[in-house]
């Protein structure tokens, strides 16, 4: 394919959320209600490539989509419920891997009916300093 034949697209997503990820097809949207939302992108995708647009003639065209969060319902495969807001998250191998104010864990993406695994860690302040024996 020849870059001229290349269109690059900006899409938008309005919504409240307040981090995102793709990973092996799936787009992730971390809810404000503490909630994530699994996404299938590549059927979101192949929908987009059934919308009539212009064609470009020009080198390296771009265009612009906008939709709303709603407009996603159809391709939601599934919600995760969380207890708070996580404070850091990764994905990694088909598992979730996240943090919050009670420790460390981890959970399967690749199994509808899975159960977080924890690893024993906390990451609360308190312990933390005792541990490194900040405070004299």
């Amino acid at each position: 394919m020849e870059k001229e034949h290349i269109l690059t697209t900006k899409i938008t997503i309005n919504g409240t959320f307040y981090d995102s990820q793709l990973y092996s097809g799936k787009l992730y949207l971390w809810l404000e209600t503490n909630q994530l939302a699994i996404y299938n992108w590549n059927n979101w995708m192949l929908a987009l490539n059934e919308i009539e647009r212009p064609v470009y003639f020009e080198p390296r065209p771009s265009e612009a989509m906008q939709f709303d969060l709603k407009d996603l319902t159809p391709y939601l495969e599934r919600s995760l419920a969380f207890e708070e807001a996580p404070i850091d998250t990764a994905i990694f191998n088909h598992q979730l891997y996240f943090s919050d104010s009670t420790g460390f864990y981890s959970y399967s993406l690749a199994q509808l009916k899975a159960t977080k695994k924890n690893y024993g860690i906390c990451l609360c302040s308190k312990l933390i300093l005792l541990k490194t024996d900040v405070w004299h």
